[in-house]
Parts: structure tokens; sequence; C-alpha cells
């Protein structure tokens, strides 16, 4: 499929699971927008009525494709979009939480960028929450600052690793990235270990191995959805999950062959993220949650060179 300014189309990826009551809302949001070439709908094992919904609304609009795990069992977001992204037929993919929806301008800034600007490969936009109600909200703001998700200022694709990485301007939400398809070529496919965290993980890859640019930052593009079964409210489960992400990249990135800043930026962040939970010096975090998980990286310029950095000369690390 060739890009020009009237065959930008995007295939939009809805992981599934027990969303009956949210579903056909995110799905309409999608199909209304006219970049929109098709809906694939991946469902996780739902144990409700979501997946014959899904169906149903298939039969009903030949834009609508749904799948589900060859087991179909449930085995998290980041399996469920990697069904997605393999069976996308278009050349850009986007992202989209069964319980949140898009506005009408999701794709009017991405069109724009990627058929004027070259070598472009994602565009992130903002997304704002909503809650069903205030309890949910209350709960929210218990562990949130405020309820928008995109960066503050317009980072240069080249700066946007360390930026996400820090949370400097802000963060990423998944329901406002869209991906050049070819693009998961470099990165691979979103880390099936990971049932959160996966996607600010993929952000962040991408971030080092394409050029990233903002789309619209100021108004929402989408809204996510605050509800009583939420997965953000599992904070147990996000702080188990974000540091196995932290391990994850710090291995991608040396088996990427990252430079020794990019490594020591994801390890610095890492100790930074757990600071609050231990009390791990600089050399002790190395040698715990480095050296003893990952021995091999005796084998690597980093394990090294962060050891003359950690035992010679500290005021560097």
């Amino acid at each position: 499929m060739q890009n020009g300014n009237n065959t930008f189309k995007v295939s939009v990826i809805i992981p599934v699971y027990n969303a009956q009551k949210y579903v056909k809302d995110a799905i309409e949001s999608a199909l209304s927008i006219e970049e929109v070439g098709e809906v694939l709908l991946v469902d996780d094992g739902s144990s409700d009525n979501t997946l014959e919904l899904c169906k149903t609304l298939e039969i009903q609009n030949e834009r609508i494709k749904v799948f589900q795990h060859k087991d179909k069992k449930n085995h998290g977001p980041a399996a469920s979009r990697n069904i997605g992204i393999l069976n996308a037929t278009c050349d850009y993919v986007a992202f989209l939480d069964a319980d949140d929806y898009y506005l009408s301008n999701r794709f009017v800034c991405e069109k724009k960028l990627f058929n004027t600007t070259t070598g472009i490969e994602v565009v992130y936009g903002c997304s704002h929450t909503i809650f069903t109600d205030e309890i949910n909200k209350e709960k929210y703001y218990t562990y949130e600052q405020n309820n928008i998700y995109t960066l503050s200022e317009i980072v240069p694709s080249e700066k946007l690793f360390k930026a996400l990485l820090f949370y400097w301007y802000g963060r990423l939400h998944t329901s406002t990235i869209t991906v050049k398809k070819e693009s998961f070529k470099k990165t691979g496919l979103f880390n099936e270990t990971l049932k959160w965290a996966e996607d600010t993980e993929m952000w962040l890859k991408l971030s080092l191995q394409t050029k990233m640019l903002p789309g619209n930052i100021q108004t929402p593009v989408s809204l996510r959805r605050i509800h009583e079964s939420n997965i953000v409210h599992e904070t147990n489960k996000a702080q188990f999950y974000k540091n196995k992400m932290y391990e994850s990249l710090f291995i991608w990135a040396l088996q990427k062959k990252n430079s020794f800043e990019i490594l020591n930026d994801i390890f610095n962040a890492h100790r930074l993220y757990l600071i609050n939970q231990n009390k791990l010096s600089r050399r002790d975090f190395f040698l715990i949650k480095i050296l003893k998980q990952h021995p091999a990286i005796i084998f690597n310029s980093f394990f090294w060179k962060k050891v003359r950095l950690l035992y010679l000369n500290d005021s560097k690390t």
C-alpha cells in the first residue's frame, strides 16, 4: 500500500478482555474516522459476552476483524497487540484499549505529518482521563497527579528517549500512538512477558530506533476511561511489572549494542524507581540487580566501565 494524500490508512488494534460494557463505544469511535482502514479486535480469553458481541459487530461491518489466541486463553495486552500487528493490512497501526475511545481529530495531525515529513515513523499526541464515578476518580488521584497524558513541550526526536525514561515532560498514552508498521522490525514486537508497562517499554524502544514526532499535544485526541475494574488500580501489579520493564529494557539495549550512555540512563532510571522501595547504594544495586541477575554482562564493556565509575570515581555515576 503506497502512502499518499488519499491513501493514509490505519489499522486500529483493540485488545479486548471482559469489556462488553465499553467495547462498542471504542469500536464506533474508530470506525467513525475516515483514516481508519480496519479495526482489529483481539479477544484475550474473555469470560463474559465480549467475544460474542465482537463477532456480531464483525458481521455487521466489513472493516471489523476479530481474532483470538490459539488456545483461547488470557495472555495479556502485549500478546494481543502482537496478534493485531501481525494481521494488520494497513501501512500504519494505532492502538486503543477497549474501555477508551478516540475523538474525531485522532488522525488529523498524523496524516499531515506522515505525508509531509521525511523519515518519520511514529507520531504521539494527547489523551485526557474521564471517570465513571466519583469513587474511581478519588481512588485514581491517590496515585496520579493529573489526568492528562502527553508531553508538556516539544522534544527533539534524538532527545526523546531520555525525556521519556525520566518522565521529564510527562508521558505518552497508548491510545495516542501511531506507528509505521515496518518500524516493529527494528524494535521487535511487544514484550509478552510483561502484563503491564509493556507499552511504556515499546515507546522507549521506538524512541531509540525511530524518528518520533509530536502531533497534537495541546488538545486531546482520545479519552481514557477510569472505572471500577481498571488495571491502573492494581498498584502492586504495576510496581512489579514496572521493575521487570526496566530489567528487560536494559537487556534489550545490551543486545542492540546501544551506547554506554543509554545503558547507564536505564540503570539510573531503574534505581531511581526503586529508591523508595529499598535503600540500596549504587554499588549494591549494580551487584544485585545487574550482575546477579545477568552474570553474562561481565563480557560486555558496559560492565567494566561501570565498575571503574562505581569504585574508582563514584561522583561520575
